[in-house]
């Protein structure tokens, strides 16, 4: 508004005459400017224009919170200009598994279904430890654009885990078998920061995530990944020892595309989300701009 009272008023002092003053020029010559960065916007590759054509859904890891460690991930990505939804999914802290897979991959399609209202088209899914093993699971069947997996890890079928599992998982089975599959009681969890802990679930449901027939069986899940997807493995390099010895045949599993790649920054476990950022803003422009 007062660059146009001031133009306004060189005019007048010049009455019809072109007006050659420096305020005039100094107006071009930021007309210009704005027009070269439009331009750059619009046409240069990582730009917020493709950003802004991108919607992501987050999710945390096990017994985690959208507040918690993929927190600085999803702010770093929405000052980037992508459109994200970072869910509190059924394994969070507060929910401690008292839904379904099912119902977990109806949250992840809500909110995909309200970006592609948005008018969003490319839709990237992102997970952090046991969220990327469910991520996993959604991408063998719901199309993506693209998949993001960040310290994956949380396979409830692997030798280990149904150890440390048998026990409640026989408790599980005989309360279903007498009727009391939606009855709550204590059962056993792992994870690998803390070891062994009880949550509280109903018997129907923790099979239902537990059980070697669960989504969180990595290797099932893995295996049905559809050829072509783009997907990025993102494995720290101080991660869990269990994680790291088995990175290379996990990423051997993921069928190849020119957009396979696995990336190892120099963190841990629970701050690779943070320390992959700018990373997976970078694939994931390189990806739907091609």
């Amino acid at each position: 508004m007062h660059a146009v009272v001031a133009f306004g008023a060189r005019m007048r002092a010049h009455g019809d005459r072109p007006c050659d003053c420096s305020g005039l020029r100094t107006m071009r010559r930021y007309v210009h400017l704005i027009l070269l960065a439009v331009a750059v916007s619009l046409f240069m590759p990582g730009c917020p224009a493709i950003a802004a054509e991108i919607g992501i859904v987050l999710m945390h890891g096990k017994g985690g919170m959208p507040n918690g460690l993929v927190k600085p991930l999803a702010e770093y990505l929405e000052g980037q200009g992508f459109r994200v939804a970072n869910l509190e999914m059924p394994w969070s802290k507060n929910r401690t598994y008292g839904s379904s897979p099912e119902d977990g991959a109806a949250e992840i399609d809500r909110a995909f279904a309200d970006m592609k209202a948005a008018g969003i088209e490319k839709h990237f899914l992102i997970g952090h430890s046991l969220g990327g093993l469910f991520a996993a699971y959604y991408a063998g069947q719901r199309p993506l654009t693209g998949l993001i997996l960040v310290a994956p890890g949380g396979d409830v079928a692997s030798r280990f885990w149904q150890k440390k599992t048998a026990s409640s998982r026989g408790k599980a089975e005989r309360m279903i078998a007498d009727g009391k599959g939606d009855d709550a009681d204590d059962f056993d969890d792992f994870e690998g920061s803390k070891g062994s802990f009880s949550i509280r679930t109903t018997a129907k449901l923790y099979l239902a995530w537990f059980s070697e027939d669960s989504p969180l069986n990595q290797v099932r899940s893995y295996d049905r990944l559809p050829v072509g997807l783009p997907v990025l493995n993102v494995v720290p390099t101080d991660d869990y020892k269990g994680l790291l010895k088995v990175k290379d045949e996990r990423f051997s599993q993921i069928p190849e595309t020119p957009f396979k790649e696995m990336f190892e920054p120099e963190t841990d476990h629970k701050r690779a989300p943070d320390v992959a950022a700018e990373k997976i803003a970078d694939w994931m422009r390189k990806v739907a701009g091609n």
